[in-house]
């Protein structure tokens, strides 16, 4: 176990890190808002909580309602097809 987990943990950095690279090379490209993007990104990798923690944290009040729905949304489109 101890032999698989650093390749684990370096696979899942190595995601983050082409997510991250992904998001600021197009959101650079379409001129999109720095905040929006990395909430956007944090409630794809992290989920809606995480999300709102953030915005919150950051004081990007304006940013804290709409990071639930959409998660919420998501999640009711994916979960039926998940469940069969």
């Amino acid at each position: 176990m101890l032999k698989v987990d650093p390749v684990l943990l370096l696979f899942a950095g190595l995601i983050l890190f082409v997510h991250l690279c992904f998001l600021l090379v197009a959101g650079k490209l379409f001129r999109l808002n720095l905040a929006e993007l990395v909430i956007a990104s944090n409630a794809n990798m992290g989920g809606p909580t995480t999300a709102v923690a953030m915005a919150v944290s950051r004081k990007w009040n304006a940013l804290v309602l709409p990071a639930p729905p959409y998660c919420a949304a998501r999640s009711a489109m994916l979960s039926p097809r998940l469940s069969v």
